[in-house]
């Protein structure tokens, strides 16, 4: 099953689990994804790999929250 991600404030409905947001890709898999498209933007310098995944996950969390109803 599939699901898409979906922002319905104030109503009751079924909320997918992480690993059902994004097309089908979990919260880990779009950290990954997102820490190799920095790395390639970097020139590929392999030194920065925690930066680029800290950056990433700074940067999906950012967009998250910003989705979110007040």
């Amino acid at each position: 099953m599939e699901f898409e991600e979906t922002h319905t404030c104030g109503s009751a409905t079924e909320q997918p689990d992480a690993t059902h947001r994004k097309g089908g890709h979990s919260a880990p898999e779009r950290i990954r994804e997102r820490a190799y498209e920095i790395y390639v933007t970097r020139g590929r310098e392999d030194s920065h790999a925690t930066e680029n995944w800290s950056q990433a996950e700074k940067e999906l969390s950012n967009a998250a929250t910003a989705g979110k109803c007040d």
